[in-house]
């Protein structure tokens, strides 16, 4: 193509012999340098051991930086404490119990506690699910209202009268110990027991089965109240007495 065909696409042989232009003029270039380079710092100092003498570094990194700050805005915080240094020492289950309405107790097995196989090669997501109510206890009231509504669905919509929870551990032997023995057995270890919160079904926020849902699986007989979630937005509130 010739130079002037270029000229007339646009293209200025001039500038086309000085190099490809730049995406930033030079303030632009500054800014986007001293970002960079933020940016670069914070993560690699983030990620250093929370340990002297990194964590000294980090708190001037926090102090001066807004280290922590930044990285919580990003959703990029990271949480390794379930590995080394400071891994788990105990095994902890939750066992969940349902009492119904003839003060008979059954277990519903929804810990793995010896029921699991080791290796085990399909991941049940419940066992996740049963470690998060042991360390969140602000789960287990709604955990125990699905318990309740899922004893109903099983027995022609009768509900049971009260969900409580059992904590279970042991204690992991310590590396010097499991080194001689070559590993250890769960089930030679000495259980723990405790018992944790009960819930009556009877009075739990959607502990029971809807009408509609009672209805739609056929259900019949005298049902207990549905005790639904009372609005607490003034948009809720209006909505709920039909305001629109």
């Amino acid at each position: 193509m010739s130079a002037p065909a270029r000229t007339v696409l646009g293209e200025d042989p001039a500038r086309l012999a000085a190099g490809p232009p730049l995406a930033y003029r030079p303030w632009g270039k500054i800014l986007a340098g001293a970002f960079f380079v933020y940016y670069a710092t914070i993560l690699t100092v983030y990620n250093l051991p929370n340990r002297p003498p990194a964590q000294r570094i980090r708190r001037l990194a926090d102090r001066y930086l807004g280290m922590n700050r930044f990285m919580r805005t990003l959703g990029l915080t990271q949480g390794w404490g379930m590995f080394a240094p400071n891994p788990h020492r105990t095994n902890a289950f939750l066992r969940v119990y349902v009492e119904d309405t003839g003060g008979e107790v059954h277990d519903m097995r929804h810990d793995v506690y010896l029921r699991r196989r080791y290796p085990y090669l399909f991941y049940d997501r419940l066992a996740k699910v049963n470690r998060r109510l042991i360390e969140s206890k602000g789960y287990r009231r709604s955990y125990a209202a699905y318990v309740c509504r899922a004893w109903a669905m099983m027995h022609d919509g009768v509900p049971p009268k009260r969900v409580w929870f059992e904590k279970l551990w042991t204690r992991v032997p310590p590396p010097e110990k499991v080194y001689r023995t070559m590993g250890y057995r769960p089930e030679q270890l000495y259980l723990n027991r405790r018992k944790e919160e009960s819930f009556e079904c009877a009075f739990l926020i959607h502990g029971q089965l809807p009408p509609s849902l009672r209805a739609r699986l056929g259900f019949e007989g005298t049902a207990p109240a549905f005790r639904d979630h009372v609005p607490r937005s003034w948009a809720a509130r209006k909505r709920a007495e039909g305001g629109g």
